[in-house]
């Protein structure tokens, strides 16, 4: 069928027809009615709703962030697009239901990486806080010290070790890790438990190192 992934639309409609559709109306297209309904819109959607609806799993990332916007986990190179914050979160983490219960959901801990973006303590001043579009650009483009390839060739450009440490940046959290666009299209994403719940619950007895275990010798890349 006539169907167009939305970024190249989006491509095609800024660059031939120099029309701007902006974050909002993107956002418009994507959830419309037509869209979600049309089976072809996005096969890997329906395969991923029906993971999550009829095998009892669960996004963990909107079970904690369900107002996130703009946080995505891959960006198309080819064209920049990470420094325009235009991706799509294809890496996810999936948790059986009846683990749900262990995700850590304070909000003190599971703040999203923002680098240098100024958080309100107030949610209602400004609406600086971490659920939106701009604290995602942030965190994407580590507040603007990522820079993207120059379309004459070279490459990526080197970030300084400044920019390289914002990836470890924050407490532990259920979220996403945004390395540097230097090391893949791809970023990373975590999943945070309450440890003493689990715990207790699958963990009985301690473990131990054997060191003179043969199969454990066989893993060691020495």
């Amino acid at each position: 069928e006539n169907v167009i992934p939305l970024d190249i639309l989006y491509e095609v409609m800024s660059k031939i027809a120099s029309v701007d559709w902006g974050t909002s109306t993107l956002e418009q297209i994507a959830n419309s009615e037509d869209v979600l309904s049309h089976p072809s819109s996005s096969p890997t959607i329906g395969w991923l709703i029906d993971v999550i609806e009829n095998n009892n799993m669960v996004d963990a990332f909107r079970f904690v962030h369900p107002n996130a916007k703009g946080r995505f986990t891959c960006w198309n190179q080819r064209t920049n697009a990470r420094f325009e914050n235009m991706g799509t979160r294809i890496d996810y983490t999936l948790v059986d239901k009846s683990i749900a219960k262990y995700i850590n959901k304070d909000e003190d801990c599971n703040k999203l990486r923002c680098c240098n973006y100024p958080i309100n303590k107030d949610k209602d001043t400004n609406n600086k806080s971490h659920n939106t579009d701009e604290a995602a650009f942030h965190a994407a483009t580590a507040s603007g010290q990522f820079q993207g390839a120059a379309y004459h060739g070279g490459g990526i450009a080197d970030a300084s070790t400044a920019a390289l440490e914002t990836q470890f940046l924050g407490d532990p959290h259920t979220g996403i890790i945004y390395t540097p666009p230097s090391y893949s299209d791809h970023i990373a994403v975590s999943l945070f438990l309450n440890h003493d719940d689990w715990h207790k619950q699958h963990f009985s007895t301690s473990l131990a190192l054997d060191v003179k275990c043969p199969y454990t010798k066989k893993t060691q890349p020495h």
